[in-house]
């Protein structure tokens, strides 16, 4: 069976490998520069080719890493859309509207204002 961290460490082992490259390259370059000795220097072919490979590595690894972030997203947004929303209790709410009513106090300004309003009418 296939762990799923076997892609990702198989990329990284690659790009490993290209990177001692590049460093044995920039040993090259610099042994080149104080013996002046241009014999050992890299082609130019060789260079392209173990930078280039170094960038497509960082580039698929980058894709890889975004993969999976973006799949843990979708994954909890497909969950919150299916989640049951939950049961509205129309019984409870009215009871619970009709206690809270009930344990107000009331206002008694108000009744005063609304009798004397009445008074007025009359």
């Amino acid at each position: 069976m296939c762990d799923k961290h076997d892609t990702e460490r198989a990329l990284i082992g690659m790009a490993v490998k290209h990177f001692v490259s590049i460093m044995d390259m920039v040993d090259e370059v610099a042994y080149a520069r104080q013996s002046l000795n241009t014999s050992k220097l890299p082609k130019d072919e060789y260079v392209e080719e173990k930078i280039g490979d170094m960038i497509n590595y960082l580039i698929l690894l980058e894709a890889m890493i975004k993969e999976v972030t973006e799949v843990r997203h979708y994954d909890a947004l497909f969950e919150s859309m299916i989640a049951p929303e939950p049961e509205f209790d129309e019984a409870k709410h009215f009871a619970e509207a009709m206690k809270r009513l009930h344990d107000r106090e009331p206002d008694f300004d108000l009744i005063r204002k609304e009798k004397k309003l009445e008074e007025m009418e009359k």
